[in-house]
Parts: structure tokens; C-alpha cells; sequence
């Protein structure tokens, strides 16, 4: 009945916040445009962020990869013989540091005679750049500045697009005037869009500028040139001795934005479901929380004498026999260290037993503290009896030996254990425990003894 009722209240609360909704519309619709517009100016800033944080990607990874080729430029600059002699175990220790380098070229008198790897690179070598003027203009500008020089992406000689990093070697620093050659880092064109995950902003149009000043006189390399001319951001991206630039034409239009209306009526409604949305959540916590406290020992946590007598009538009542053993465990002289210490004591001696029972069981079973001093353990799945008096014995060496300090003293438990065992075979709950409570009882005798 309840749950019926519950869903009547929800029903009703549906069809008046539908009603307000409906009501309210015109004059949600005005406040939702001035919210829109709000919510408009946020997210270009959040796409603002978005396109400096690809700025920056775009810059580290940049600067990361000219760092190859300056490492080899320094070691060529001052042992040009060395370095090429042993030119494979250097250019593969340097390759391995690039995420996108495609290969490294060496090239004495601007001829490219070294190249790693040689796999698919074998048509560079031998190349001369003065027979690409296109090639050759970027070798001089990387000579004039007598530092790193930084293409747009080009058309390689073995296919494909790449930029490449190209740094001079001069034998005779600081003076450099004794040119030696070029070192190349080719960088992968398409890897490098991948690391910098510009095909992820799909938020936006984006395009990509090189230097204006090369030979290409085209210096959008991604993306359309109309994109720069409708950008709604252009930021200038800082790559070695230049200055690339990205921008970004924001897809504000299509962005569906969410509805939330500042409107009294509206916040009503809103208040009115989230009220009904706590008050079941809260019915139901409550319905939850009674019915465990029903079932459980306030005292130790564990399940209690009610949990016990329902879970044993479930196995017994089943058509498919589900064997178990039942362990009755009684707590010996618990009496007497109420009376000793106090019963504060005693409640940690009873919390001491019931976490070594709990902690030194398979997670399948189950542990049951049906009062007082005594506890219940069910072992399914164990029949066998020697295997029983196995478990019986380890938990009462593992729990007898473990003791609590109380002013000064160390109190330690004394366990008495009997079980009985239920294989199928006819019997009732109450037989069952009065079968493992004399056995308990025959074990607390010879304590005794």
C-alpha cells in the first residue's frame, strides 16, 4: 500500500510541476534568454582555456623534439668524426627519447649521407639540398641564425609530410665560421596532430599558421584560411627562433544549452519534486536502516539471534539441500570479568572474540552473536567432522590467544566449542542448536576436569 501511495504522490507532483511549467512558459523563456547569454559568455571562456592549453601542448611538444636535435647538433659541433662513426648507437639512443620523430638525418656539406632508421629513409640519402630551393632556403635561414630553424610541414623526399627541425654545425664555436653541415629532425606530421589532440576539439573550427616569410607564401598549414579570417580567439604559438599561430572559430550557435530558469514559479516547481525525490529517498533509508538494526548486535556488529533463527528455517525449508556445520561457542568465566573489571571489560572481551571469529572464517560463513556470552558460526559447505575439529581447534588457539589490556592486566579468553551437523537429513532449527549446545556443554565439562 505504501508503494502504491508513493506513486500516486509522485504522479501528482509530475502533473503539477507540468501545469506550472506550462503556465509559466513566456515568462521562463524571457529570464532563460538573459541566462543563455550568460551561459554563452562562460563557455567561450571555457573554449578560450581550451584552445591555451592546445597552445601550450603545441609549444612543449615543440620545443621537446628541437631538444634532439640540438643534443646531436653539440655532439657533432665538437666530434664530428666520433659522432659519425658511431652514428647508429647515437641516433637510436636520441630516437627513442621523440614521440614523433620520424627520422634523423645528418647531413656533411649539406649533402645527406646518415639517416636512423634506415628503414623507409633509404631514398634521402644522397640527397643534396641545393637541388630543393624549397629545402635549401630553410637550411640558410637555420645558417643565418646559426641556431635551430623550424619549417612548416613540408613534402618529404621519401613521401609523406613532416616539420622539420634543422640545426647547423660549425667546428669551430663560438665563432662559427667553419660551416660543417645540417642536422634534421623530422618530425611526423600526423603524429604530431595526434599528440597535440587537435581532432578532439570539435567544439570549434581550427586552423594553423606557419611563418609567413618561407617560400610557400601559404602559411595556413591545418585547417581552412577562413577560419582565421571569422576567428573568434587567434593566439600566437612560440616554437623556436618563430611564431606559429592558432585560431579558432567557436561553434557557439550549435551548442545546446541548459535550461534553468530564475524564475519564482519555476523554482517552486523545482523545490516542490526535489522535496518529494528526499522524502522517499529518506522513507526508504529509513525502511533499510530499521530492518537491519532488526537483525544485527548493536554491541559487535554482527548479525543477532533473529538473523540466526530466519537464516537457518531459509536453508532448512529449501527443496535443495545446502549442507552446513553449526558451531556454539560460549564464552567461559565471562561472568567473573564482568565482576572483576566491570562490564565495560567485558563488552571489549565480547568485541575481542566476536573480530576473531569474524576475521578467522571463510567470507561465506557467517558469524551470529545470539547474547550474552555465547555465539553461533555457520560453516557451509563442511560436513566432514575431523575437518570440523580442525576449524574448531585452530579459531580457539588463534582466539584464546589474544587478549585484551584492561588497567594494567591482560585478559584473555576461554572458549567452549560443540557443533552439530545438518547434511539434509530431517531435523529442526531448534534440534539443530540443542544438538550443538550439548555438545558445547560437553566440552565446557572437561574444561572443568
Amino acid at each position: 500500500m505504501n508503494f502504491h501511495y508513493s506513486r500516486r504522490r509522485k504522479a501528482l507532483f509530475a502533473g503539477f510541476s507540468l501545469i506550472f511549467l506550462t503556465a509559466a512558459f513566456s515568462g521562463i523563456e524571457k529570464i532563460h534568454d538573459l541566462y543563455a547569454a550568460e551561459q554563452q559568455a562562460e563557455r567561450k571562456a571555457i573554449l578560450d582555456q581550451r584552445l591555451a592549453l592546445v597552445r601550450s601542448t603545441i609549444e612543449a611538444l615543440i620545443y621537446r623534439e628541437t631538444y634532439i636535435a640540438d643534443s646531436l647538433a653539440t655532439v657533432l659541433s665538437v666530434s664530428p668524426q666520433e659522432t659519425t662513426d658511431n652514428w647508429p648507437a647515437i641516433a637510436k639512443r636520441l630516437f627513442h627519447k621523440s614521440r614523433i620523430a620520424r627520422n634523423i638525418g645528418v647531413a656533411p656539406d649539406n649533402i645527406i649521407q646518415y639517416t636512423y632508421p634506415t628503414t623507409n629513409n633509404q631514398s634521402s640519402i644522397g640527397f643534396d639540398f641545393r637541388t630543393s630551393p624549397e629545402q635549401m632556403v630553410t637550411v640558410q635561414r637555420a645558417m643565418e641564425l646559426q641556431d635551430v630553424y623550424l619549417t612548416n610541414p613540408v613534402s618529404l623526399v621519401q613521401g609523406g609530410r613532416g616539420i622539420i627541425a634543422r640545426f647547423p654545425i660549425f667546428t669551430d664555436a663560438p665563432h662559427n665560421t667553419q660551416y660543417w653541415g645540417t642536422v634534421s629532425v623530422v618530425m611526423d606530421y600526423e603524429k604530431f596532430l595526434q599528440e597535440i589532440g587537435i581532432d578532439q576539439f570539435t567544439d570549434a573550427s581550427i586552423a594553423l599558421s606557419g611563418q609567413a616569410d618561407e617560400v610557400s607564401r601559404q602559411p595556413v598549414f591545418y585547417g581552412s584560411p577562413q577560419t582565421f579570417a571569422e576567428a573568434d580567439a587567434i593566439l600566437p604559438i612560440s616554437i623556436p627562433n618563430g611564431t606559429w599561430r592558432i585560431a579558432a572559430n567557436y561553434h557557439l550557435a550549435s551548442w545546446q544549452q541548459p535550461f534553468l530558469s530564475q524564475h519564482a514559479v519555476r523554482l517552486v516547481g523545482w523545490l516542490v519534486a526535489l522535496a518529494v525525490l528526499l522524502s522517499t529517498l529518506m522513507a526508504w533509508r529509513a525502511l533499510l536502516l530499521s530492518r537491519s538494526i532488526a537483525r544485527q548486535d548493536e554491541l559487535t556488529g554482527l548479525p543477532n539471534r533473529r538473523y540466526l533463527m530466519e537464516q537457518l528455517n531459509s536453508i532448512v525449508k529449501q527443496r535443495k539441500t545446502r549442507s552446513f556445520s553449526l558451531l556454539n561457542i560460549d564464552l567461559n568465566g565471562f561472568k567473573a570479568v564482568n565482576d572483576t573489571y566491570g562490564h565495560l571489560a567485558g563488552d571489549q572481551l565480547l568485541r575481542l572474540v566476536a573480530n576473531g571469529l569474524y576475521n578467522n572464517v571463510r567470507s561465506y560463513d557467517e558469524v551470529v552473536r545470539i547474547g550474552g556470552d555465547e555465539f553461533v558460526v555457520i560453516l557451509h559447505r563442511l560436513t566432514d567432522p575431523q575437518r570440523i575439529e580442525r576449524k574448531i581447534e585452530k579459531l580457539r588457539a588463534t582466539i584464546e590467544h589474544s587478549s585484551i589490556q584492561w588497567h594494567g592486566d591482560a585478559i584473555s579468553p576461554s572458549l567452549s566449542f560443540g557443533y552439530a551437523i545438518y547434511d539434509g537429513t530431517p531435523i529442526s532449527v531448534a534440534e539443530l542448536l540443542s544438538e550443538a549446545d550439548r555438545n558445547m556443554y560437553r566440552d565446557k565439562r572437561s574444561k572443568r576436569l
